[in-house]
């Protein structure tokens, strides 16, 4: 298993654990991040690695100011 996959599973069992809890904004939290996730392989098929926050940010938002990338 892949490292993205990996973070997957795990944003996954976090999920589960936090709405056994009932503990909502965790659950947000792991939903939101489970969702991000997903999109992201979803868009990035070969890759394995387990992307940043601000990877995941960028691929959703290309266009914000915090994505723009300079070259020499």
């Amino acid at each position: 298993m892949n490292q993205l996959d990996e973070h997957i599973s795990q944003a996954k069992r976090e999920l589960s654990a936090a709405q056994q809890r009932g503990d909502q904004p965790s659950a947000r939290h792991y939903a939101s991040e489970l969702n991000d996730l997903l999109t992201y392989k979803k868009n990035h098929p070969d890759e394995n690695h387990d992307p940043n926050s601000l990877e995941v940010f960028c691929d959703m938002n290309p266009d914000d100011p915090k994505c723009r990338v300079f070259e020499d």
